[in-house]
């Protein structure tokens, strides 16, 4: 573990990877000049239409290319989020798992993905 707490392969299992995108986007702030893409907090729905997308065509989300189109590195069920509306990500989901949580922990704080993750797990839509 660095000195940000980064965990490998954390297991996903059963948790909806939307929740898992709109807790951390909700969690992050915008770096930079991302605060010109910031639309303020995700709603279920916005997480949903982008890891539905993302994860059915394996494309990357970020703000530059989006993912509309664009062929990505990724086979289905994998992607990778770069920044999402301005926030940092960093991380990727590939086979129910997030292989590393180190860039989103480095700039959102020590742990954090971790704590998002263990968040998921009981999260009730509405909440």
């Amino acid at each position: 573990m660095s000195e940000y707490g980064d965990t490998k392969n954390i297991d996903i299992t059963g948790i909806d990877p939307a929740v898992i995108l709109m807790m951390a986007h909700n969690n992050s702030r915008p770096l930079g000049m991302g605060f010109l893409q910031d639309r303020g907090p995700m709603s279920y729905e916005t997480a949903k239409t982008i890891t539905d997308e993302a994860l059915s065509t394996g494309v990357d989300h970020n703000d530059v290319a989006s993912f509309k189109g664009l062929g990505g590195r990724n086979k289905p069920g994998e992607c990778h989020f770069d920044y999402v509306y301005g926030r940092p990500m960093k991380f990727s989901i590939k086979d129910n798992t997030i292989p590393d949580s180190w860039g989103y922990n480095r700039d959102n704080g020590s742990g954090a993905l971790e704590r998002i993750i263990e968040q998921a797990r009981t999260y009730k839509k509405g909440q």
